[in-house]
């Protein structure tokens, strides 16, 4: 699945809810950017971290630095049960959902770091 945007809550659950049946995901992820009040659905966080970064890079910073950029998404991923059993340590704050009997909830997180970039000219 590739990432899709959504203008409501209302789709974005609805496109999720269609998704977490197939067992194929190793997770899911809900991300809601509350600048734009969008959302997307994905199932590569390489996806959502380049959402992040297209809207960093072309709304023109709004003033934010990558750390302030970041707090506003806020993301949920969706995983299989069975993953909480193997797995107690990463998946303690899971819960179950409405979305799917299948299915637990968590919070994932974004963060923004800064990286040098330098170049030399001869001119």
């Amino acid at each position: 699945m590739s990432i899709k945007c959504f203008e409501s809550v209302t789709e974005a659950v609805r496109h999720l809810k269609s998704n977490l049946p197939e067992d194929i995901h190793e997770a899911v992820f809900l991300m809601y950017y509350e600048d734009r009040d969008s959302f997307f659905v994905s199932d590569d966080t390489d996806d959502l971290e380049k959402q992040i970064d297209e809207d960093f890079y072309s709304w023109g910073y709004d003033g934010d630095n990558p750390e302030e950029h970041a707090a506003k998404y806020k993301i949920w991923s969706y995983v299989q049960n069975e993953n909480k059993d193997k797995w107690p340590v990463l998946y303690r704050d899971y819960k179950r959902t409405s979305l799917s009997k299948q299915h637990l909830r968590g919070k994932a997180n974004a963060a923004g770091e800064v990286i040098a970039s330098f170049s030399v000219s001869k001119y």
